[in-house]
């Protein structure tokens, strides 16, 4: 596990998500690859931006919730579903949630 003394490192993995360490917390945002539940144990939490099935990996999710570890999404049961801008803080991460979709709508 690579350790970090200050700042932060970042790990875009191809177009399956990213994973962010910091000297006291690890976390995921929008995970999605085979066998991604075997980081559950590494990450404090997990974020879910939006449902599209490239953006999350049920596996990882339901390791996640069943270790007690929070994941936050619009939708999915078990877990902090978010339906509106809030904030959040994770130990010394603060992460600041906004509604919001990547679709262009049409008028």
């Amino acid at each position: 596990m690579t350790q970090v003394k200050k700042g932060i490192v970042v790990w875009h993995l191809y177009n399956t998500g990213y994973v962010f360490k910091t000297s006291n917390a690890c976390f995921g945002i929008d995970l999605h690859f085979r066998e991604a539940e075997l980081l559950a144990d590494d990450l404090d939490f997990l974020l879910i931006t939006h449902r599209h099935h490239d953006h999350y990996c049920e596996p990882l999710m339901d390791a996640m919730i069943q270790a007690g570890k929070p994941v936050i999404t619009r939708w999915y049961k078990g877990n902090t579903v978010v339906k509106s801008p809030k904030e959040f803080n994770f130990g010394t991460i603060k992460v600041s949630v906004t509604i919001g979709d990547h679709h262009r709508h049409l008028p």
